[in-house]
């Protein structure tokens, strides 16, 4: 069934049959927007307001102006003390910012998808109507989130670790994210990945990553790929999935190393990656780790959730204590508790 079909049956699933018993309390929300998210994103925002109003929640929002505002505004949101969800309405860079704010935190994260991938939305079962994601907001059960943190080096250093919720990649796909043109982004949303992908494909060099893993049973493996995409969860760039067994909800990745460079082999990934087969190809490996470790020459950069973050070489590991997601009462995944 196509993703937006699957998206709509979601949708009717939910304004069908999501009447769970209320909170014992209504959920204090604190709502961080940003306004260059999605189309009509003004309205949608006032949407799911309206209805977190109408459920109960009592809702404080604020807009974010520049880059680094989503996790300001959530740190703040858990010092006052008075909330008990920040809920991120936006695109996958928000909800990044809005969970790097909460880390460390009891304070629950919620998701009103307004971007261009949503990819933890998909990975979640969150609704992409306003108005019903509002109401997993209000009455959804709590799941853990493990974040992946990215640790620089003496080379490359970050001022301290930079953490991401779904994925982080290195070579061409870190590549296409770092060089992607922001208007045509705003106009276009993913097709301008896809355009970026073609176009960058003829000049891109392909130089080689080195990649050292280690596993959760404690074994080091080492692979040389064109590119390297280390999974926190299922998908990657919207309703595709790349890491089958991976689980937000456990402290681990999976790695999916794509050994072969060229322009073919980046079409051929990408053709098998949207039949949802790519770890079927013999020149694909899908190693689980606790820790990734990546080198690339001339500091080549690293994306994390669709924004370049950091620079080769660097360290990735999970974060120790997980941020308490709200998904849907009918989603699957593991509790965090009520």
């Amino acid at each position: 069934m196509p993703a937006k079909s699957l998206q709509r049956f979601a949708d009717g699933v939910l304004a069908l049959t999501s009447a769970p018993a209320p909170q014992a309390q209504p959920r204090r929300v604190c709502l961080i927007a940003n306004p260059a998210a999605g189309q009509g994103r003004g309205q949608r925002v006032r949407r799911a307001v309206a209805r977190l109003e109408s459920l109960g929640c009592p809702v404080r929002w604020a807009l974010t102006e520049r880059p680094g505002d989503a996790t300001r505004l959530a740190r703040e949101a858990v010092a006052r003390g008075d909330v008990d969800v920040v809920v991120a309405a936006g695109g996958d860079g928000t909800i990044n910012e809005v969970a790097n704010g909460l880390v460390g935190s009891a304070v629950a994260l919620g998701v009103i998808p307004l971007g261009t991938a949503n990819v933890l939305a998909i990975e979640a079962g969150v609704p992409r109507r306003p108005e019903h994601a509002a109401q997993v907001i209000a009455t959804g059960r709590l799941r853990p989130l493990y974040l992946g943190e990215v640790r620089g080096s003496a080379e490359t250093p970050l001022g301290g670790p930079r953490r991401f919720v779904m994925m982080a990649g290195a070579g061409f796909d870190a590549h296409v994210v770092d060089t992607v043109d922001l208007g045509l982004k705003r106009r276009t949303g993913a097709l301008a990945y896809a355009w970026g992908a073609f176009h960058r494909a003829f000049r891109y060099t392909f130089p080689s990553c080195l990649v050292s893993v280690t596993t959760p049973d404690g074994r080091e493996i080492e692979a040389e790929a064109s590119t390297v995409v280390v999974c926190n969860g299922r998908h990657y760039g919207g309703p595709f999935v790349a890491a089958p067994r991976a689980d937000i909800s456990q402290p681990t990745f999976q790695v999916v190393v794509l050994t072969r460079p060229g322009l073919i082999n980046a079409a051929r990934y990408g053709a098998w990656l949207m039949l949802g087969r790519l770890e079927h190809l013999p020149d694909v490996r899908v190693i689980e780790a606790t820790r990734v470790r990546i080198h690339l020459q001339d500091a080549e950069p690293l994306q994390a959730d669709g924004d370049t973050i950091a620079h080769m070489p660097v360290e990735i590991v999970m974060t120790p204590q997980p941020v308490s997601l709200i998904v849907p009462d009918w989603a699957p995944g593991n509790d965090a508790g009520a």
